[in-house]
């Protein structure tokens, strides 16, 4: 889904997040306007889905947008008392660059102002390159629980020069040896990069 291109847009508006907004409309083609709107969820599938639970988390805990595994969602007062005041519809004007593309328009009201960005791709979410990765995973290695600066500059090395599939299973063990706290005997065996 598409949400990254409304968590840009929100994030842009709001100087990279602030939770002292009024509401937020979040405009997108019909084909998937009730595929985001999911005011509540329960899971983490439905979080990863809805636009309130993603922009929430993009006012209020930029963190929780990179937590891929989401053992526990926010959904305390504050964190709902957002949600509750993001809104999805559907806009037939964006209708015409679907699917070749999954734009958003996001309204936010802050202050008095009304701010309004239209998007229809995430900042470097079509760039695939050595420097774009390397900010992803930085961005990544920044949350809590992340892994050790040895370990995350060891997986950027090898993800870049990567080739094979023999590649992608040294970086699962590496990920997975002790939450990438340390390696393995087979991942000390590898080559390095």
């Amino acid at each position: 889904m598409k949400l990254r291109v409304a968590v840009a847009a929100v994030r842009a508006l709001t100087a990279d997040g602030q939770a002292a907004v009024g509401p937020v409309i979040v405009e997108v083609p019909p084909a998937y306007a009730r595929m985001i709107d999911k005011p509540a969820v329960a899971s983490r599938r439905e979080s990863l889905a809805s636009a309130q639970y993603q922009l929430a988390a993009a006012l209020v805990d930029p963190a929780r947008l990179l937590d891929v595994d989401r053992g526990d969602l926010r959904l305390d007062d504050t964190f709902r008392a957002v949600m509750d005041r993001i809104s999805v519809r559907a806009a037939e004007d964006l209708r015409a660059s679907y699917p070749r593309r999954w734009p958003a328009r996001v309204r936010i009201s802050v202050g008095g102002a009304e701010l309004f960005e239209v998007a229809d791709e995430a900042p470097g979410e079509g760039e695939c390159s050595v420097p774009a990765l390397e900010r992803k995973f930085a961005a990544f290695a920044a949350t809590p629980d992340a892994l050790d600066a040895g370990v995350a500059d060891e997986v950027i090395k090898r993800a870049v020069a990567g080739t094979a599939a023999a590649d992608l299973r040294a970086l699962n063990c590496l990920l997975s040896s002790e939450g990438g706290r340390t390696a393995d005997a087979r991942v000390k065996g590898l080559p390095r990069q």
